[in-house]
């Protein structure tokens, strides 16, 4: 459906809004599921993004602040009238964007709680300065993640995406 709604129109002010329509199914079943699209201006070093009902990903920028990108709706098919605005940020080279599913969220260690977004914010953030490779990067917070909850049996999936702004 993401595909076709993209072949159709280069205009992504009502993508969301005609994904859930078509993913809405009413009645007795309640099926949904979140998701974030972005779209990168490399001239305007402007992130336009949709999020509906997702942890807000992270940006971690270049000069050591940071950003949540907050939802704009629902997910998707959870509501048949939802709509959807889409957000921007600036995104500039060097900045990380951070995007994990509730699996990582929800580890839960007995003694200090859940590693939670801020466990994830504090994992990435000590890889920044000198940057590192992504792929070294994801497996330094898995293995963060993994000495937190040990031995790691998440409940859900762990799934964790970087991209770096260039």
């Amino acid at each position: 459906m993401l595909h076709s709604e993209l072949r159709q129109s280069q205009d992504f002010t009502r993508l969301f809004d005609n994904l859930n329509r078509q993913l809405y199914v009413g009645g007795e079943l309640l099926q949904y599921l979140t998701a974030v699209f972005f779209d990168y201006d490399t001239r305007a070093g402007v992130l336009r993004y949709y999020n509906a009902g997702h942890y807000a990903p992270l940006i971690l920028h270049a000069d050591g602040t940071s950003s949540e990108l907050e939802g704009s709706g629902p997910p998707l098919g959870m509501l048949e009238d939802s709509t959807y605005e889409m957000r921007e940020t600036a995104a500039r080279p060097g900045d990380l964007l951070v995007i994990f599913t509730d699996g990582l969220v929800d580890l839960h260690n007995p003694k200090e709680g859940f590693f939670g977004v801020e466990g994830i914010k504090q994992a990435a953030q000590e890889l920044l300065h000198p940057p590192c490779a992504l792929p070294d990067m994801a497996c330094e917070i898995y293995g963060k993640a993994s000495r937190f909850i040990s031995p790691l049996r998440p409940e859900d999936d762990v799934t964790l995406f970087l991209m770096r702004v260039r």
